[in-house]
């Protein structure tokens, strides 16, 4: 959704989408959707933080954040919301990227 391109990228579609959407086996996508098919340049990026105390306080925040590789502003916050109620699981961490200098 947030990928700043007019497509979509198939490697990181989940597959039940892929099959609601009449993918074929082979990934590749219907007919209608071939001419939208685009590589994402892998600069926009989910954050979903989940807290649960002791106490039963929960808290949660959904986040979209695109990189921009800009000194000045490096980041931009695309989407911020209050998550749902959820079930806490275990505790998953997960790096996506490695920050260095520009």
């Amino acid at each position: 959704v947030h990928s700043l391109q007019a497509g979509f990228d198939p490697a990181l579609m989940p597959s039940g989408l892929k099959q609601m959407l009449g993918f074929a086996a082979d990934g590749l996508p219907p007919a209608a959707l071939a001419g939208l098919a685009i590589a994402s340049q892998k600069r926009a990026f989910g954050i979903d933080v989940r807290v649960a105390a002791p106490s039963g306080l929960r808290y949660r925040r959904k986040a979209i954040v695109a990189l921009l590789r800009q000194p000045e502003r490096p980041f931009a916050i695309l989407a911020w919301q209050r998550g749902d109620d959820f079930v806490m699981g275990e505790r998953v961490a997960t790096p996506c990227f490695e920050l260095r200098p520009f």
